[in-house]
């Protein structure tokens, strides 16, 4: 772990470089996070690599590449739980269908 930032609780058994990790996730051996915020209650299973990727609260995390650090705008990765359910004005909360 280096230049990151760890809550409490967390299981850290892979990489993490350049990285916000919120409360309740785990890293699993060999996979790789950097200039990544995981907001919490996620798992990243191992074979991940997350590069400039932002995953909400229980996102689900897929294995291999996710994400790519490049230059201008645009360059963040967003996952989100497939499952939101609704927000407070009734509407669906669930990106991407």
């Amino acid at each position: 772990m280096s230049h990151s930032m760890i809550a409490h609780g967390c299981h850290i058994h892979g990489d993490v470089s350049g990285s916000i990790i919120g409360p309740g996730v785990t890293i699993e051996a060999d996979a790789k996070v950097s200039r990544s915020i995981l907001l919490g209650d996620l798992t990243v299973p191992a074979g991940a690599v997350l590069e400039s990727v932002i995953a909400d609260v229980f996102a689900e995390i897929p294995v291999g590449q996710t994400g790519k650090t490049k230059p201008g705008p645009g360059n963040i990765t967003v996952l989100v739980p497939s499952q939101r359910g609704a927000d407070v004005n009734g509407q669906d909360q669930t990106l991407g269908e």
